[in-house]
């Protein structure tokens, strides 16, 4: 986390490279760059400097020269902008070579599909046979808000696991955990004092005791502590009300700690959307799932009016795992475009309904799932392009082939030559577009329906 004396110690080197990079003068700015990591290292070797002086707005020419100065010294971040030794380079248009090549790669994938040879090898994730337990009744606790602080969006958990739960299980009620969940010291702008956390484990021991649920759905991307819930809580209620307990715990994979090791001793099922040591590790503690990503209500991508796509590509989120620098490069290319970096703030960001609407709104929607520590995960923004009828463009991760098909079910791309030369493609080839997009929607609607996820779990913890 940056603090306010690194920031203000990079705001000199920052605005003399953006100065420069606005005037066409890249290669200078990006010498300014250099200059500044030495100076202000800690400031200058995180993206997260960006956020603080760009906010929402995306300043295509800086944040491509901060990119590529780092690229010289990051192989793998040098690997995604240099020329593709497939397509080429970014050329003023998009080629006859290049539609060649990508006519051929479609044809080539679409055979495979065709044969059987391409099936996701985890598409059946949600396959159960026999007869399955659905509970009376159910309480999903979770935050409100993300961060559990009112300046930042509402957290799209509760949305989604409350409208499809409540759709297999109708007695199901939603307990918000913003003095109960995380540990405060870690999250900012929030205070909790004793006394609010013993009247908020009041609040859900009040809950539990008047709903009786049989399926209580915690939010646990955290490790209690003594200024949060403890899974020594959770165990003195299941004890004492008798409910099954998953643990939703999507974000599972280094640096941050293994959350899961924590809650597992006290759970009936780990649910996670990402499959990696630290699910392994748990496994051994107790029951574990690996999920494609949140259960998304899929009503909530899709409205009575059919709405023609305005752009070609949108991108609506945060700067995270390098979006801002495949938004960045999608510049000046021919294509239209619409970019908004909410960061996670209200200040900032579309209403829910907005949000679903804007993938509708886009020929084509940019994702990338590259985590800081290097590891590709998956992410929600996936399947809800796909939900709402807008051509996925993913930067590739293998975890996102294990449940859709490539250049099937969504468009991967490896660098940035390849992610305009797609975009150019589809954006000019209207029948190959649709093509993909309602291959993909009749796939994820028949595999990773809300009704088969919720099937699952309850045959895991019943």
């Amino acid at each position: 986390m940056l603090t306010d004396q690194d920031i203000a110690g990079a705001k000199e080197f920052y605005e003399r490279a953006r100065l420069l990079a606005v005037a066409g003068r890249e290669v200078e700015s990006r010498a300014v760059f250099a200059e500044a990591v030495q100076a202000c290292p800690k400031a200058f070797q995180d993206p997260e400097i960006l956020v603080h002086f760009q906010r929402e707005v995306l300043d295509g020419p800086t944040t491509r020269a901060y990119y590529r100065f780092f690229a010289e010294y990051n192989r793998y971040l040098n690997l995604i902008l240099t020329d593709c030794p497939l397509l080429g380079g970014v050329g003023p248009s998009l080629s006859s070579a290049q539609e060649s090549l990508i006519e051929r790669i479609l044809a080539e994938y679409e055979g495979q599909w065709e044969t059987g040879a391409l099936t996701p090898a985890k598409s059946g994730v949600y396959d159960v046979s026999g007869p399955v337990h659905t509970p009376d009744a159910a309480v999903i606790v979770c935050g409100k808000h993300i961060s559990l602080s009112p300046r930042c969006i509402e957290s799209d958990l509760h949305i989604h696991l409350s409208r499809t739960l409540s759709q297999v299980c109708p007695r199901t009620t939603v307990f918000y955990g913003e003095d109960l969940l995380y540990d405060p010291l870690k999250l900012p702008d929030i205070t909790r004092t004793p006394a609010d956390l013993n009247n908020a484990l009041a609040g859900l021991e009040e809950h539990v005791r008047r709903e009786r649920p049989e399926l209580v759905v915690l939010e646990a991307n955290f490790i209690g502590c003594d200024r949060s819930i403890t899974r020594e809580d959770m165990a003195r209620l299941k004890a004492a009300y008798g409910f099954k307990l998953v643990a939703l715990i999507p974000d599972l994979y280094p640096p941050i700690d293994n959350f899961a090791l924590y809650w597992a001793p006290v759970s009936d099922l780990i649910l996670s959307y990402f499959d990696g040591e630290y699910l392994a590790a748990a496994s051994k503690l107790g029951r574990t799932a690996a999920f494609p990503s949140l259960c998304f209500d899929p009503a909530c991508f899709t409205s009575a009016q059919l709405i023609a796509p305005e752009v070609d590509v949108t991108y609506v989120g945060s700067r995270a795992r390098m979006r801002d620098m495949f938004c960045a490069h999608l510049e000046g290319t021919g294509l239209s475009t619409r970019i908004r970096f909410t960061n996670r703030v209200i200040k900032y960001a579309l209403t829910w309904p907005e949000y679903f609407t804007a993938f509708r709104r886009a020929k084509m929607t940019l994702n990338s799932g590259l985590a800081p520590s290097g590891v590709n995960i998956l992410t929600g923004r996936s399947f809800e392009a796909i939900l709402s009828g807008s051509l996925l463009l993913q930067h590739e991760t293998p975890a996102l082939r294990d449940y859709l098909a490539p250049f099937i079910h969504y468009v991967p791309f490896l660098n940035v030559p390849q992610m305009v030369a797609f975009a150019r493609y589809f954006a000019k080839h209207e029948d190959r577009r649709l093509r993909i997009v309602e291959r993909a929607g009749a796939f994820v609607a028949d595999r990773y329906a809300p009704e088969r996820h919720w099937r699952r779990v309850f045959k895991e913890v019943f």
